[in-house]
């Protein structure tokens, strides 16, 4: 009863409403930069087949609330990209996650949150999913499982 999900393709879809929460995951992976699924789903949800992650940042801002959020995940190495493409349609950028697969690794993911309000500057974050050893999973992720579980 809190929540009505709508599953859609912002980019393609057409939506006279606003949202308080305006949740994805952008294709992230310019054509050309790897080997392009044969399955059509599974290449536009990774390769950059109908546009990157600035017209995704175009769509959020279009269909997100004056004091809703945004979450995108992105991959680990699309820090400065996305940055840019938010900041572009004057989206404030709350917090940024970086997640790696372990302490000292690179990134794997970046977990944008963002606004319309202007609320003062964003915070970084960065955590990995593992311990050093890569055997067990780090406090912080457990933690997150945890929550999750129903």
């Amino acid at each position: 009863g809190r929540f009505e999900p709508r599953l859609a393709d912002l980019r393609a879809v057409d939506l006279s409403a606003t949202y308080d929460l305006v949740c994805g995951a952008p294709p992230f992976m310019p054509l050309g930069t790897g080997v392009l699924p044969q399955h059509p789903l599974r290449a536009a949800g990774r390769f950059e087949i109908r546009g990157g992650v600035e017209v995704y940042a175009e769509a959020v801002a279009r269909t997100l609330a004056a004091e809703g959020r945004g979450v995108l995940l992105m991959d680990g190495r699309s820090g400065e990209r996305t940055r840019a493409a938010l900041v572009a349609v004057d989206l404030e950028v709350l917090q940024e996650q970086v997640v790696s697969p372990r302490p000292g690794a690179p990134p794997t993911y970046r977990i944008f949150i963002v606004t319309r309000a202007r609320e003062g500057g964003g915070t970084l974050e960065a955590w990995a999913m593992r311990d050093s050893l890569g055997m067990a999973w780090s406090s912080r992720y457990a933690e997150l499982r945890r929550s999750l579980e129903v």
